[in-house]
């Protein structure tokens, strides 16, 4: 099922995608009001180790969604296949869980840390299973809003049990609690029951995804080895004030994290149709960092007041981390559009070759600098192999397509006006202090009207892009 439009399911996704990150904002500022910065980063380590464990999931429904825009699987039978699935891995993870006890303990500092991530492994597997069937369906909004209303209802319900005293326990019960009570309602909206899945689907399906579990198991690896290196190396406060940062930096990936999930499901359908792919991963790429761009140059003159009126001067080495955060994710989302793409052409190989090399060079880059630097150490690494990455993904589609143009004219306009934006900043703080709370969150206010000011006035198709949109919704 690709007939769907992908900029406005992309500008719902988005929009629900704001309501998620408020909320996941919410939960970390307060959660870090609640717990010093070593119990706080053991609680996210635990998510993100959690979250990561869950990817195997994520591998396969990526390969199903390439079958349903193939049109070789039936909605019903996509559906079971992810259950069981999801299901399975639950089971498996019991086991790995309690064999990985052990060594969870010491990098977290949590007695039973293992169970509070096969907690996050059961909640994320089903979250999973429900969300990847709908973005198959092109429902991208209903998708992100299955997503939103999770992290909405986890806000109260994981800092109501920590205000309880329940710690880290009470933080993981919360995320569990929130997903039960989400996950059930997108299926009011179709009226479509899971079926028994065959043995020859699931030979179908590996075929697949035996390099899409990887990619996805390794790639999201990749994306929390900065938090374990800092727990291992240095400290789980180290990892706290890591994950300050990092939520500063989420807003970002939103117009990214939404266009490249229906991505792969137009890609996949332009190629079996023998179709040209260029000009609808050309239109996606033009406009995935349009957030990213002045989160960059915004955090870089206003980043280290940000951190501390937000977060709390316990955090303030966060604040070191912070500009090279949002230009790693400014960087990502070229990225994520492009591995997209890459899925939606069948070469999920070409994705698992760069992964593997993305995780063993952060691997060895990252250790190497955070001892000799500390904590800043592993985001200059993360930065250089994300670069890396982009890369290797954009020298194989520009020999898959030579016509695809990588530097959009969009892209380049957002750039140049982030840059005005951050002189105009610069410039104000130089007769305005931004240290309290109420004058720094006018210059962010008011940096954000003139980026959105410049975008508008100096790239025709966003006026276009904005009306269009408007009509539609």
């Amino acid at each position: 099922m690709s007939d769907f439009d992908l900029s406005l399911e992309t500008l719902k996704s988005t929009l629900f995608k704001v309501v998620q990150a408020g909320s996941q904002f919410g939960t970390s500022i307060l959660a870090a009001q609640l717990l010093v910065p070593n119990l706080f980063g053991a609680a996210f380590v635990v998510l993100r180790v959690g979250i990561t464990a869950s990817t195997v999931v994520t591998g396969w429904a990526d390969g199903l969604k390439k079958r349903f825009a193939e049109r070789s699987v039936e909605p019903g039978e996509a559906l079971g296949e992810l259950f069981v699935l999801a299901g399975a891995w639950c089971v498996v993870a019991v086991v790995l869980g309690a064999m990985a006890s052990g060594p969870l303990a010491a990098l977290t500092g949590l007695e039973g840390a293992w169970v509070f991530v096969l907690v996050v492994v059961i909640a994320e597997s089903t979250s999973i299973a429900v969300v990847k069937f709908f973005e198959a369906h092109g429902r991208l909004g209903v998708a992100s809003g299955t997503k939103s209303l999770r992290y909405l209802l986890a806000l109260p319900l994981q800092i109501g049990l920590l205000v309880l005293g329940h710690g880290v326990g009470g933080f993981v019960a919360g995320f569990l609690v929130a997903t039960v009570l989400a996950v059930p309602v997108p299926f009011g909206l179709m009226s479509v029951r899971p079926e028994w899945p065959t043995i020859d689907q699931f030979r179908e399906g590996w075929a697949f995804a035996r390099y899409a579990i990887p990619n996805a198991t390794i790639g999201a690896t990749y994306h929390i080895l900065d938090m374990v290196i800092l727990s291992a190396v240095l400290s789980t406060a180290a990892a706290g004030h890591y994950e300050a940062a990092w939520t500063l930096t989420m807003p970002g990936v939103f117009v990214a994290a939404a266009a490249a999930s229906g991505l792969i499901v137009k890609v996949s359908d332009l190629a079996e149709r023998s179709e040209n792919v260029a000009s609808i991963i050309e239109e996606t790429i033009a406009y995935t960092s349009v957030i990213a761009i002045p989160i960059f140059f915004g955090a870089a003159v206003l980043g280290a007041e940000l951190v501390v009126v937000i977060f709390g001067d316990a955090y303030r080495p966060a604040s070191v981390l912070l500009v090279g955060l949002s230009a790693f994710q400014a960087i990502r989302t070229q990225v994520a559009p492009l591995l997209q793409a890459t899925y939606g052409l069948g070469r999920p190989d070409v994705v698992t070759r760069v992964t593997i090399l993305s995780v063993v060079l952060n691997v060895s880059v990252g250790v190497g600098l955070t001892v000799i630097l500390g904590a800043v150490g592993v985001v200059i690494a993360t930065i250089a192999i994300e670069f890396v990455r982009y890369l290797w993904l954009a020298r194989f589609m520009k020999r898959s397509h030579a016509s695809l143009t990588l530097l959009q004219r969009p892209l380049l306009k957002q750039l140049s006006a982030g840059g005005a934006m951050a002189l105009g900043l610069w410039g104000a703080t130089t007769v305005i202090s931004p240290n309290r709370p109420l004058t720094l969150f006018a210059l962010v206010g008011v940096g954000g009207v003139l980026y959105a000011t410049l975008t508008v006035t100096l790239d025709s198709s966003v006026r276009a892009r904005v009306r269009d949109a408007v009509e539609r919704l």
